[in-house]
């Protein structure tokens, strides 16, 4: 009896400390966009908030490299504006021992549908990077979208060339004018 008792203890053990795959292997962007509309973030904003996208590629190893930022507001309910800022680093020169780091600045856009659309692209990119990363330290790209009424709020790192082209990808449709 103590036999079969300590064999089924010993079945259990080894059973439950079996790791499984991951479930979630790749979120495709679906094309018909039954899952998320591309209305979907800026239906649920409200006049007060804004929703600020941080995006950091890696190119200058531990010093950083370019800086973007986005910020998307309204004035009205049928009004959503975008104001961009981008800091271009260069690589051969520190910018941590100067005072401060300039960033340039777009005058806000207007943002159309397929504007909306792009940035609802860009915001499921990082949604999709956060489920699907797997790097455990902060080397690599960073990114952080959040709203200023705290109900979103998605930051992860990665070391993924696909996420670097994809974004950029997006990035160029959002300002091809």
């Amino acid at each position: 009896m103590r036999i079969s008792f300590c064999l089924f203890l010993l079945f259990i053990s080894i059973y439950s400390c079996k790791k499984k795959e991951s479930v979630i292997i790749d979120i495709p962007m679906y094309p018909d966009r039954l899952y998320v509309d591309e209305n979907a973030f800026f239906e649920q904003m409200r006049l007060n908030d804004t929703i600020t996208c941080y995006i950091m590629l890696d190119k200058c190893g531990e010093w950083g490299g370019p800086q973007e930022y986005y910020k998307i507001y309204q004035t009205h309910k049928d009004s959503t504006y975008l104001k961009y800022y981008w800091f271009d680093m260069n690589c051969e020169s520190n910018p941590m021992w100067k005072d401060s780091v300039r960033f340039e600045e777009k005058l806000p856009i207007l943002l159309t549908q397929k504007d909306k659309k792009n940035l609802s692209d860009l915001f499921l990119l990082i949604m999709k990077g956060k489920i699907t990363e797997k790097l455990g330290s902060n080397a690599g790209h960073n990114v952080h979208l959040f709203s200023k009424d705290s109900t979103l709020n998605v930051s992860f790192h990665t070391d993924n060339d696909l996420f670097e082209r994809d974004y950029k990808q997006i990035k160029n449709q959002l300002f091809k004018n």
